[in-house]
């Protein structure tokens, strides 16, 4: 994901999109059943608490934005 940011990619991009879905499938099969209002709870998390938005930003700059918006768009499509 945070290659897709650095690379220019939108959040609602085809491989974005097939990046969060994985990253859903993968919550799912290894912690537990996530709902989709669950998982757009997950990705506002990702922003809403500094801890996550930390470790997602130092990764890449803006990257828990980028993971929120694009969580937002694959459960807005679900």
């Amino acid at each position: 994901m945070g290659e897709q940011l650095s690379a220019g990619a939108k959040a609602e991009d085809r491989k974005m999109q097939e990046l969060v879905r994985q990253h859903h499938l993968y919550i799912n099969d290894r912690f537990y059943t996530c709902s989709m209002e669950m998982y757009r709870g997950l990705g506002e998390l990702y922003v809403d608490d500094e801890r996550f938005a930390k470790n997602f930003d130092r990764i890449r700059p803006g990257l828990a934005r980028f993971v929120r918006d694009a969580i937002r768009i694959y459960a807005g499509r679900a």
